[in-house]
Order: structure tokens, then sequence, then C-alpha cells
């Protein structure tokens, strides 16, 4: 959340929800305002009973979607085995907030954030385990979904367009920061030259990963949503097992040598990517008890009836998509005149664990 996010005018908002909902709402406040404004709706009956999800842009990069398909997708999810948030109401009358809005049910439980451990009380191997198979669970469920459920909503995008788009937002965004990674070139090359011809039509998430996992704890783990719903699309399933498991480093594991960084980038930065090198994007990942991404496959593989393979491509693929949102992150931080060199080490380093993936030094 940000401190100096300005609170909406909250007359309009709180006369549209009481109409609306039919509750008298008592409260409102701004929990983030980074890509979307998230507000918090407090009732006399519930102090968290809703949320508010609002777009700060227009979403049209990055492959984000509009926030009228996102309510879509969580109102079509509803009747279905996948946890989301429930889709309450979609407003479209500027004056009550500026623009479109999404209100949907407050979710209990938190994701786990990049670079935390898991919660005092969950840090013992059993724990990593269920979380590990209720991460991999939850992402077969949505893969085996009726894809027709979807149709009229989400757009259908094949393998080859998804690379193309990608590459081409890629080279978009580095010809705004001047800054051309030559490990991502040869990346995108090999890419283009190896995608899979194979394909599968599924609903994916588009950015599943631990945080965007709501977790309560409890006695042990449990899973009560995924959230975050504006990278939705139909799409091969793997492209999103790919993307999951570039994440997922394992104990033990190699780790590419980070001498050539720290040579073009100041000691602070590559301190922190050495950090995040040895700890993982999840640190709990690297942890006994974990599984491995082998496992994780496995139980994938088992539950949607589909063979994952070409593992190389999505891991790698996965890896340029991330690089690609951050070298535009890079992009709108120059524009805005902020200070952001930072950001070309650690483009630097996605870039590196792409070139380990293409040449089998991070095996799967």
């Amino acid at each position: 959340m940000s401190d100096d996010a300005p609170d909406p005018d909250t007359d309009p908002l709180e006369s549209y929800l009481a109409e609306t909902l039919g509750e008298r709402v008592v409260d409102t406040a701004v929990m983030e305002a980074g890509l979307n404004r998230v507000i918090r709706v407090a009732t006399a009956e519930d102090p968290r009973a809703y949320v508010i999800r609002q777009p700060n842009s227009d979403r049209t990069d990055h492959g984000f979607v509009d926030i009228a398909t996102e309510h879509a997708v969580m109102e079509r999810l509803e009747p279905t085995d996948v946890p989301a948030p429930k889709a309450v109401s979609f407003c479209e009358d500027e004056s009550v907030l500026g623009g479109p809005f999404s209100v949907i049910e407050y979710l209990d439980g938190d994701g786990i954030d990049w670079g935390d451990p898991l919660p005092a009380g969950h840090r013992d191997e059993e724990s990593r385990t269920r979380v590990g198979e209720l991460l991999a669970d939850r992402l077969s469920d949505l893969h085996t979904l009726d894809a027709g459920r979807f149709a009229g909503v989400c757009e259908r995008v094949d393998t080859r367009t998804q690379l193309d788009r990608t590459l081409a937002q890629l080279e978009a965004a580095t010809s705004e920061t001047g800054h051309e990674p030559a490990a991502l070139d040869r990346v995108a090359n090999w890419l283009g030259a190896n995608a899979p011809d194979r394909s599968a039509t599924a609903l994916v998430h588009g950015d599943y990963k631990p945080d965007n996992v709501c977790f309560t704890w409890g006695e042990r783990p449990r899973v009560s949503g995924v959230v975050d719903w504006e990278t939705a699309k139909l799409r091969d399933p793997r492209t999103e097992l790919g993307y999951l498991l570039f994440y997922w480093r394992e104990q033990g594991g190699p780790s590419p040598p980070l001498d050539d960084l720290a040579e073009r980038h100041p000691d602070p930065v590559v301190a922190e990517i050495r950090e995040r090198e040895q700890r993982g994007f999840w640190p709990f990942t690297k942890r006994p008890g974990s599984p491995s991404r082998r496992e994780l496959v496995a139980r994938w593989e088992d539950a949607t009836r589909l063979a994952y393979g070409d593992d190389r491509f999505y891991r790698a693929f996965a890896a340029v998509m991330l690089a690609t949102v951050w070298e535009g992150l890079y992009a709108d931080a120059l524009e805005c005149g902020e200070e952001a060199a930072d950001w070309e080490a650690h483009i630097e380093y996605v870039a590196m664990l792409a070139e380990a993936v293409v040449d089998g030094d991070l095996p799967l």
C-alpha cells in the first residue's frame, strides 16, 4: 500500500454500495495503489466484507486484461472447484470512482510474499510438502476446467502467438531503455527455434505463483483462494506450469555464477541478487520437505492427464516473460525520471537463469 495514495471520495462510493449490496458501509480504506487501486470496504456487519479493484492504468501492456474481463472470469469461476473471490458487482458508472471497478468478496488468508519464509509454526517439512502439493493441486484444478466456460470472455492465445507478442513487447521496451542483454537475445532466438508444435487450451491465471495464492494456516495450511486475475487467458497450460517451475528453486540445486554480473553492477544490488540466488525466490522451496520440480510435474500430469515435456522451453519462456515485464517497468521508471539503474542487474540475472535453463545447467 502506498502511503501517499489519494483516498477516493467515499460518498458516491458508499451510496453505490449501499444501493447495490443492500448494506450500510461504515468505512473504506485504500490497501494498495500500484497497478490497481485496491480498497477495503467495511460494513456494519463485517469490517472486511468486500474489496474493490480498480485499474490505475489502462492495463494494455504486459498481457493484462481489462477490469471487466477480470470480473467476468471470477463470475465464471464461482460454480467451479477453483477457489477465487466471489464477484459481487461490476460498476461502469464513472461518477462513482472515476472509472469502472469490480466489487468482490474479501478473501481470508494471505499469499506468501517474495522472499518470505512460511509463517511461524509452519516451517517444518510436513508444512512445506503440503504447501507445494496444494500449489500444484490448485493449478491442476484450474487447468482441468472446461475452457468453453470462458470462451466468451477470454482471448485464446496459442503458444507461438504468445511468444511472438512477448518478444515484440521486449523489443519495444529495450528500445526505450537502451538495455539489450546479449543473453536475452540468445534465449529469444532459441525459443523461436524450439517452440513446441503441440497445444492444449485451458484457462490460465497468467501469474500463478505463491504470492497470488492465499493461504490460511490454522493447524495446517489450506488454500482459501487464488487472487489477481488480471492476466487470465485461454492458453496452453504448460506455459503456466513452466512459469511456476521457473520460480521453484530446489535444495542443493546448481546456481549460475554471478561474477560477470558483479563486474558490471555495484555491490549493493549484486549482494541482493546473491542472497536471492542462495535463498530462492521463495525460500521454502529450497528447504527439506518441499517437493522437487519433477514431483510437481508428476502431480500436475496425473491430475490433468497432459504430458508436460519441453521443460527447457517452458521455463526459459517464463524467465523471458518476467524479464520483459521488468524491462517495461524499467522503461516506465526512466520515463518518470526515477533512479532505475538497479533494474538492469535484476533483468540480467533473470536472463542468466534463462540461459542456464536453455543450456541444461538448471535441469528439471
